[in-house]
């Protein structure tokens, strides 16, 4: 009956949702605690076995929906470099242009779509209905492994995870934007230090502050016009000397004067 159907397509969809969340958590824990050489092995053993395995299936359909002629052996040489050009693409990136590592992310999601749509209707809109739940849950709820992983990845000194997200192009001289997590608390208390390394600088500036010394040109100034006091100094001295001087003389001169006249008569 039908509402037998729809408990066993719930039960399915539950089972479906509950392996996803249970090895999204193991991935987060994994790249949490840096186990990269295992996550990146599980990553790259998955997507060959995706690409190679579950994409040989829908390449046959196709084949044989469309009556493409084709042999074996060319068709398992093209599945092998498929799904190797594919490996590399996603994880190695080196001389690989990035819109070819998209192209591969966006066919690895149809190849897991179409897996799915095999599914009845029921079976497909349960599912569909309750991997959207999960997927709100996992990305908006703070407990969620999807924003914990997204967090993570955020991080400043987070790992490299090729294959894990789909990432657009950022154009150069922008960094990614930190989210939150442990980037963002290193951020916050770093510039909480610079405020108050600053804040320190500036009460050690205003401790050691002096007054602001005479320049160059003003001490020049002081010098010339002490000189020139001297000088002017040393001018009035040099008169008052020769004042005296001649004053002397005079007096000298006026005493023989006046000794010639009261001298004996000749």
């Amino acid at each position: 009956s039908t509402s037998k159907q729809l408990v066993a397509d719930f039960v399915n969809g539950f089972v479906m949702v509950t392996v996803i969340g249970t090895m999204t958590f193991g991935i987060v824990l994994l790249y949490k605690y840096r186990c990269m050489k295992f996550l990146i092995g599980y990553m790259m053993f998955s997507s060959m076995t995706l690409l190679g395995f579950l994409g040989a299936v829908m390449f046959k359909v196709m084949i044989e929906k469309y009556q493409i002629p084709i042999d074996k052996l060319t068709f398992v040489f093209a599945l092998y470099n498929f799904a190797f050009v594919g490996v590399a693409a996603i994880f190695y990136q080196l001389g690989i242009p990035p819109y070819i590592t998209q192209g591969y992310l966006i066919c690895s999601s149809v190849i897991v779509a179409w897996q799915l749509s095999h599914f009845d209707t029921i079976s497909t809109w349960t599912l569909l209905i309750m991997l959207g739940l999960y997927d709100l849950c996992a990305v908006l709820t703070p407990c969620g492994p999807l924003r914990a992983l997204v967090n993570l990845m955020s991080d400043e000194d987070a790992p490299e995870m090729p294959g894990l997200l789909y990432e657009a192009e950022i154009p150069e001289g922008l960094k990614r934007p930190v989210m939150g997590g442990r980037g963002a608390a290193n951020n916050s208390n770093d510039e909480e230090e610079s405020d108050a390394d600053q804040s320190v600088q500036a009460s050690v500036s205003a401790d050691s502050y002096q007054q602001p010394s005479v320049s160059a040109s003003e001490s020049e100034d002081t010098e010339d016009a002490g000189v020139s006091n001297s000088d002017s100094g040393g001018d009035v001295e040099m008169s008052d000397r020769n004042n005296r001087n001649e004053e002397q003389q005079h007096s000298t001169h006026s005493e023989q004067l006046d000794g010639a006249h009261l001298g004996p008569a000749p």
